[in-house]
Parts: C-alpha cells; sequence; structure tokens
C-alpha cells in the first residue's frame, strides 16, 4: 500500500512512517508538508490508498483542508491527526470527511490500534478513549459527503446563503441538502438537528445555531 503522511514537521512525519511501519510492513510511505501537497501526490495517479493528515497543515485553514482532501478522494480513508483532544473537533472532523481521528495526546499503542480500525474496517472509533452506546459513525454514516458537510455548516448555526458561499454551491441545491438531511435525520427543524447531534455524540455540545433555524434559509 502506498500511504501519504502529511505534517509540516519533519520529526512528526518520521513518527508517521514508523506507525505504518509497524501496522503495514512494506508498505510506502510519501511524504507532504501542506494540504496543496497532498492534492499533487493524489493528482500524480501513484494509486495512494491511506492519507494520515495533520489537522495543523499550514494551509489547512481549520478542517477546510480535510474537506478538500475528501472532496478530492471521496473512497480514500484519511485519518486525521490533531493537538486538541476534543470530542467537538473529532465529532467535526467525523461530518468533514475523515475515517478516523487521533488526537497526538494519545499513546503509539492507541494510535496503532485508531489507524490499524480504518485499515481492517474502512472505519475506525474517532477516539477509542470515548466511546458510548450511541457511536456518531452510526448516525451520520447515512449522510453522502456533502450532506456530513451541510450538517457540520448547520451545527455552526451557518444560514443557507452561507453554506451556499462556503460550499460553492446554488442556495437552491443548499435547500435541497438540507431537506435530505433533516429527512435522514428524523428532524423537521434545524434547531432539532442540533438538539439531535448533541443527544447522538455523548459529551459533545456544538456551538448553538447563531441564525436561521428554519429549513428556507
Amino acid at each position: 500500500m502506498l500511504v501519504v503522511v502529511a505534517d509540516c514537521h519533519p520529526l512528526f512525519r518520521e513518527v508517521l512512517r514508523g506507525l505504518v511501519d509497524e501496522i503495514l510492513p512494506g508498505a510506502c510511505c510519501l511524504e507532504a508538508a501542506t494540504v496543496v501537497d497532498v492534492l499533487d501526490l493524489l493528482a500524480a495517479g501513484n494509486g495512494v490508498g491511506l492519507l494520515l493528515v495533520d489537522q495543523s497543515l499550514p494551509d489547512a485553514d481549520g478542517l477546510a483542508g480535510l474537506v478538500r482532501l475528501a472532496i478530492s478522494a471521496p473512497d480514500l480513508p484519511i485519518i486525521l491527526f490533531s493537538p486538541m483532544d476534543s470530542p467537538v473537533v473529532r465529532f467535526h472532523a467525523l461530518v468533514c470527511g475523515a475515517a478516523g481521528f487521533v488526537s497526538k495526546s494519545l499513546t503509539r499503542p492507541e494510535m496503532v490500534a485508531i489507524i490499524a480500525g480504518v485499515i481492517g474496517k474502512g472505519a475506525a472509533p474517532l477516539d477509542i478513549r470515548h466511546r458510548s452506546r450511541a457511536e456518531p459513525a452510526e448516525r451520520v454514516d447515512i449522510l453522502t459527503l456533502r450532506e456530513r458537510m451541510v450538517l457540520e455548516a448547520l451545527v455552526r448555526g451557518c444560514s443557507n446563503k452561507q453554506i451556499a458561499y462556503e460550499l460553492q454551491v446554488s442556495d437552491t441545491t443548499v435547500k435541497v441538502h438540507v431537506s435530505s438531511v433533516l429527512r435522514k435525520l428524523r428532524v423537521h427543524s434545524r434547531t432539532q438537528v442540533v438538539i439531535k447531534t448533541k443527544r447522538i455524540n455523548e459529551g459533545i455540545t456544538p456551538p448553538s445555531p447563531r441564525t436561521d433555524l428554519s429549513v428556507r434559509g
């Protein structure tokens, strides 16, 4: 397997290569220091099978870099490494397209377990220390990647116009996605989406909506 390890610090890229060697002996690693570097490697058509990406890449812009990678390679598992050990960030990473979330504060065996889970099952516990009876993945896996991105924006309180601007789509397209999210999560309003998100993600408290609470936006 060809694996891309992306981090702006050479020392941590070495750590990532070591994790890959332990889990996938004989795998080849390609290194990257920015999101653009990763996109270039993907565009080269080298048959990359896994991405290990640091959240703090210089051009990541929060989780926007993760979204760019997820859109560019929707079938490629992406494991996001984060300097934060936050259930909120973990949740947003999931809805933005990550297959796994690894806090850099975890021990090496814990990191190995998460990466191995992604490789073995296609989806891993986002953090083995935060398991609950209602895993986020059990509820949001029914959403498409674009619907997950819309859900993440809804949790942040964005209006339809704001979502359309962020995703570079029309207001009509956003309305379709919002309606689909509400239908699949079996709720009737944006407020209920936020409330349900809080309930199905134990210990996670997303920001309260700031704007329009209707589907019309």
